[in-house]
Order: structure tokens, then sequence, then C-alpha cells
């Protein structure tokens, strides 16, 4: 996590209250939705895994997420959508961070 927090300059101590309140229910409507694991040798370090709840929740969020492109999509061909989707990775590739 401190690697990735680095590439993007988030701060690591807030990232880790976040993640924290994620998995101890503080952040309001999210409680259940994520397990924290720890490895099983060095205990310290650990892992966001969505809970019951949040596979739930995640394969919701799914399937309205495919309604939508679809109804934003509707009247392109295929080859439209996928060069759209082309061009708009390489908009995100753009503005995304190069490692240091």
């Amino acid at each position: 996590m401190v690697a990735q927090a680095r590439i993007y300059s988030l701060d690591t101590f807030r990232s880790a209250d976040a993640i924290g309140a994620l998995t101890n229910g503080a952040s309001k409507g999210l409680v259940g939705e994520f397990d924290r694991v720890r490895g099983t040798g060095d205990r310290r370090p650990a892992r966001l895994e969505l809970a019951r709840r949040g596979r739930a929740l995640h394969a919701r969020l799914v399937r309205v997420q495919v309604e939508v492109l679809n109804r934003m999509l509707r009247g392109f061909t295929r080859s439209e959508a996928r060069e759209l989707e082309g061009l708009l990775e390489r908009v995100l590739a753009n503005g995304t961070p190069e490692p240091a």
C-alpha cells in the first residue's frame, strides 16, 4: 500500500485510516462490505477483501454499470464503441502518474 500511495501521492496515514474505517464499520453505510485479512507471516500488513455483503453489492453494481453503459452507447456500432474505448484508454494513460 505504501508504494501505491507514493505513486499516487497519497498520505499513507490517512489512507490507512480510511481503510480502517471501511473494515471496522466507522464508515457510514459500509458496515460489513469489507474484511481485513492479515498475512500468515508478517501480521502487520493487511489486505482488504470483499465480505459476503460486499460481493453481493459488487454484483448489483456491475449489473447497473452494464445497463448504464449500454444506454450511453445506444446507436454506436460495435466498431465505434471499441474505438471510443481505445481513445478513452489513451486519455486515462496520459493522466496516470508515472512511477518514480
